[in-house]
């Protein structure tokens, strides 16, 4: 697919943040997993953050979207609980791609009423 494409005309690796059933689990959670898993890219499969693409649709472009958030540190209020996730020293990756992510978990927009 197109994916498989732009990495390998990069030669990058691609992170897909994916969920399992990400609503019933802890949202501090679900960002530590996904800065854990880009930590584990950077640091013990050695890979630099200029080869690392991060891709993501539906709520896995949510979660790229957080982990983007995550890695510069991002203070949030509103959503449940207000939360504070401390800028960690991970370097941004070289890109980031969203297909049709899902970013409004309070499910308020007009068009979420139809």
């Amino acid at each position: 697919g197109y994916m498989a494409n732009i990495v390998r005309i990069l030669a990058a690796m691609c992170l897909c943040p994916s969920t399992d059933f990400a609503q019933k689990r802890n949202f501090l959670k679900i960002c530590k997993d996904c800065v854990a898993g880009y930590r584990y890219i950077l640091e013990e499969l050695n890979i630099p953050s200029q080869k690392v693409i991060v891709w993501g649709d539906s709520a896995g472009g949510g979660l790229t979207v957080l982990l983007l958030a995550a890695i510069q540190g991002v203070k949030r209020h509103g959503w449940r609980n207000s939360f504070y996730i401390s800028p960690t020293s991970l370097p941004q990756p070289i890109a980031a791609i969203l297909g049709s992510p899902w970013l409004d978990l309070t499910m308020s927009t007009p068009s979420d009423s139809r």
